[in-house]
């Protein structure tokens, strides 16, 4: 079979339309976001949001206990069953074992002091509460 000439499709037009380049322009656009903003991460030494290196690390895991006025010590897990969640740190940027200890003076009024065992140290760093109990 074959086409007559004056049946034969027109030659695709080579200009773009407007749509075409608003489209090229988003997708281009959109794409030097996900690739620029990552990279952009990767230049700052601590993690930072949206980067590659966001959950890079590995997070070392610390234990808190709270020493009370009468020289009782209790876990975090113990102290959330009788007054509700204390502390949670959702991020590995946050330094828990500077923030927490204070946090966890202000929530518990009677704490004597706070201390952090972590996976390096078998001697728990002690965070005495201005607050609490008898010196």
């Amino acid at each position: 079979m074959t086409v007559s000439p004056d049946r034969a499709s027109p030659p695709a037009d080579p200009r773009w339309s407007a749509r075409d380049v608003w489209s090229a322009a988003f997708f281009v656009g959109y794409l030097a976001v996900q690739v620029i903003v990552p990279l952009e991460g990767l230049l700052d030494p601590h993690f930072s949001r949206f980067s590659w290196k966001m959950y890079a690390c590995v997070a070392r895991p610390l234990t808190f206990l709270v020493e009370m006025p009468d020289g009782r010590i209790w876990t975090l897990r113990q102290l959330a069953q009788a007054h509700g969640p204390l502390a949670t740190v959702t991020q590995l940027s946050v330094d828990a074992e500077r923030f927490v200890p204070p946090h966890l003076c202000r929530a518990l009024p009677s704490a004597v002091a706070i201390l952090t065992y972590s996976d390096t140290s078998s001697i728990p760093s002690r965070h005495a509460c201005q607050d609490g109990g008898p010196r």
